[in-house]
Order: C-alpha cells, then structure tokens, then sequence
C-alpha cells in the first residue's frame, strides 16, 4: 500500500508541475525577461531568440526547484519504511523520471510558443 501511495503522489505531482510551468511561462515568467530582448526601437522585435532562450533557462530552473521539493518529500517518505539502499535507489529512479518528462514537456511548451 505504501509504495501505490507513493506512486500515485508522484503521477498527481507531475500533473500539478506542468501546471505550474505552465501558468508560469503563461503569466509569470515575462517578468524576468529584459524588454531588450522582446522591443527594439520601440517596436515588437521580429527576432526572439534571446526571449526565448531567457524563457527556456527560467522553465528549467523552476523545474529544478520543483524536482528539488519533489525528491525531498519523496526520500523523507520512503526511509519512514524501506530498509537499507533501496529507498535511495527509488527516490533517484524517480527523480530521474521525473526531469526527463519535465524536460520534454518544456522542449514542447517552449517550441510551441516560439513557432
């Protein structure tokens, strides 16, 4: 029962993640862009590598910190009842997992709104 608690913690996780990412990059995120990179001369710039670059490193570090919270809660929960390494194994397996389903959906997210 302990180990369906844990893996359906971390589908409903991964959900609210990209949800979060998106709601970021939607709404939050263009905060911490510089204009520099989204006007020129008081103009739209028709060339938005620059924005779209700041928008990718912002994405990846909120994953990160989010990956971060993840593997804590999951490691402090699952020594509370495996024995020896195994849990540690888990929780890395997990997090693995973890960032590289996050990383594809922002490679999608962020190809998406830069098509």
């Amino acid at each position: 029962m302990s180990y369906v608690l844990y893996g359906l913690f971390n589908i409903i996780y991964q959900i609210i993640t990209f949800w979060l990412l998106l709601m970021a990059n939607t709404y939050f995120n263009d905060a911490f862009i510089p204009n520099s990179f989204l006007w020129k001369d008081g103009k739209p710039r028709e060339d938005l590598f620059g924005a779209g670059v700041m928008q990718t490193i912002i994405l990846l570090i909120e994953a990160g910190l989010l990956m971060l919270l993840m593997y804590y809660i999951n490691k402090r929960y699952l020594l509370s009842f495996t024995k020896g390494d195994n849990g540690n194994t888990i929780v890395l397996w997990t997090a693995g997992i973890y960032s590289f389903i996050t990383v594809a959906f922002i490679i999608v997210l962020i190809y998406t709104a830069f098509k």
